[in-house]
């Protein structure tokens, strides 16, 4: 511990906890000086909202206790070790896949790896007969989740590329390192506490898969009659070693109250990743979503290339769609509606002429990673909704830990970033300014 460092452990009493508004923003306060985190970071955001949340789970737990899961350690792993640009845990990244049992289990599973552990598997299973709900439940449950993300990533070649333990290493390496330090810190704080490996960490952040399933799975990945403990043994040793934490594994004696444990954990990471969520369709109705009006992360668009006065296709109109994408990337995310006039009247994308939904999403991804960059998709979400006959087609844009700037083609190279209920476009000083402030954790590789 350095000499910086402050305890690990400290009682709270709710009574001195505060949020106050700064100049540039929101921090809690305890007994009248700012919180900070074990290395001394202050708890400070933009959002109040998330602080509040915080300042709820430290007023429940009593304590600040970066040793289990709650949002007061997912907040300072961000700031100790990944708002400071420097990743800790991409240098044990190599380990840590070797050590990830699900990926292990695809490796091997044409070659029987566990048929030496079967008489262990059923003295187990004579012990703890409540365990098969567990393990049936488990990895086998979420098989097809497994296979849609690594097809969501693989721009659906999975099956082709996928064959060794390298091609997942440079797989998970790509999707880890470009997303959010929010994301992140979810994915170490899991791993290092539920020694969950990176698949399992993965696959919730990306919502493909529920706090249950993501139970049931931790469940199956640690059943200690398949030896499993060397495995183990590498993830405490090697995931930031300078972190300092307590594993908290499946307790097979209370599988009930174990469950429903790590079960909350994972809905507290859940939680904690919607503070950095935009209002989307996914949370609000289409037509409540509409009646918001445009705003600094929500804007409408009547078409995605067709020009209706000039009743042709214009690359011009693809232009301001992808600008507005690109502000919401660059700033704090946001939604893009197309098939919506600018008076949240229903257009629908039926007047883009694209022969159907698979067409029409097949030109919006071709232009977006033409445009702005393959590696981006991992930031943008899409969906069709369908209103009295019309076709919405919804955008969602995360915030993107890196400046994302456009190269349409017979446009020169642009940088946007939102500035009220539009995208602006900014000069080569105020671009390398904003980015300087924006994105003061950001190296170019």
């Amino acid at each position: 511990m350095s000499d910086k460092t402050r305890p690990i452990i400290e009682t709270i009493n709710p009574h001195l906890l505060d949020v106050v508004k700064t100049n540039t923003d929101y921090v809690i306060y305890y007994s009248g000086s700012p919180l900070t985190t074990p290395l001394n970071e202050n708890v400070a955001h933009p959002n109040p909202r998330l602080l509040e949340h915080i300042l709820r789970d430290l007023s429940l737990a009593r304590r600040m206790d970066p040793c289990t899961i709650n949002s007061y350690t997912l907040f300072a792993t961000q700031k100790d070790f990944l708002e400071k640009g420097t990743d800790e845990f991409l240098s044990s990244f190599d380990e840590i896949l070797k050590a990830d049992q699900i990926i292990q289990r695809k490796l091997n599973s044409e070659k029987n790896d566990h048929q030496d552990h079967v008489d262990n598997l059923v003295d187990f299973l004579d012990k703890y007969d409540q365990t098969l709900t567990f393990m049936f439940g488990g990895i086998s449950g979420i098989l097809r989740s497994i296979s849609r993300f690594l097809t969501e990533h693989t721009e659906g070649s999975s099956n082709l590329i996928l064959n060794s333990f390298e091609d997942y290493l440079s797989l998970f390496k790509r999707i880890y390192t470009n997303l959010p330090s929010e994301r992140k810190a979810a994915i170490i704080v899991l791993c290092k506490i539920h020694l969950a490996g990176i698949l399992l960490p993965l696959l919730l952040v990306f919502r493909r898969i529920t706090p249950s399933e993501y139970a049931n799975t931790l469940f199956s990945v640690h059943l200690p009659c398949l030896g499993q403990t060397d495995s183990a043994k590498v993830l405490c040793e090697t995931i930031i070693p300078g972190i300092k934490s307590k594993a908290t594994l499946p307790d097979w004696d209370k599988p009930e109250q174990s469950f429903a444990k790590i079960r909350e954990h994972a809905s507290l990471v859940l939680e904690y990743l919607s503070y950095y969520d935009t209002p989307t369709q996914e949370t609000l109705g289409i037509v409540e979503l509409i009646n918001m009006g445009e705003s600094f992360n929500l804007e409408f668009k009547s078409t995605l290339r067709w020009n209706i006065k000039a009743n042709r296709k214009d690359r011009f109109i693809e232009h301001a769609s992808l600008k507005t994408i690109a502000g919401f990337l660059n700033s704090g995310g946001g939604t893009l509606l197309i098939g919506v006039r600018d008076d949240g009247t229903i257009e629908g994308i039926e007047t883009d002429n694209l022969k159907n939904r698979d067409e029409f999403s097949l030109h919006f991804w071709k232009l977006i990673k033409a445009s702005l960059g393959q590696d981006i998709s991992n930031f943008i979400r899409t969906s069709f909704t369908e209103h009295n006959g019309r076709t919405i087609f919804a955008v969602q844009c995360s915030r993107s830990p890196r400046p994302v700037f456009m190269h349409q083609k017979n446009f020169d190279e642009e940088f946007y970033i939102r500035l009220g209920p539009s995208s602006a476009k900014l000069g080569i000083q105020e671009t390398l300014r904003y980015i300087k402030h924006r994105f003061a954790s950001f190296s170019d590789p």
